[in-house]
C-alpha cells in the first residue's frame, strides 16, 4: 500500500515464503492467510475480503466467489503497421 507515492507497507508470498515491509494492519497480516494446508482459492477469497474491508471498497462478486479472472499476454499496441494491419 502506498500513500502519496511512498510505500507504507507490503507483503508478498511465493514458494511458501512470505516477505513483508512496513507496519501491516492486523486484518491484512499474512499469517492469517498463509500456512500449512492453505487452499489457494480460499486464500484468495479471504485476501479479497480483507482488502475490501480494510479500504472500504466493493469488489466484484465474481472476484470474491471465483477468484481472479484469467489472464493472458497481449501484443504491444505500438507495433508498426504491416500487411493486413490498419493504422489509426
Amino acid at each position: 500500500m502506498a500513500h502519496d507515492g511512498v510505500e507504507q507497507y507490503a507483503f508478498t508470498h511465493a514458494d511458501g515464503e512470505t516477505g513483508q515491509s512496513g507496519e501491516i494492519p492486523r486484518t491484512m497480516d499474512p499469517r492469517l492467510f498463509f500456512g500449512e494446508g492453505a487452499d489457494g482459492a480460499e486464500t484468495e477469497r479471504s485476501l479479497l475480503e480483507a482488502v475490501a474491508g480494510e479500504f472500504g471498497v466493493l469488489l466484484p462478486r465474481h472476484a470474491i466467489v471465483n477468484g481472479r479472472l484469467h489472464t493472458f499476454v497481449a501484443r504491444s499496441g505500438h507495433a508498426r503497421p504491416g500487411t493486413g494491419r490498419h493504422t489509426r
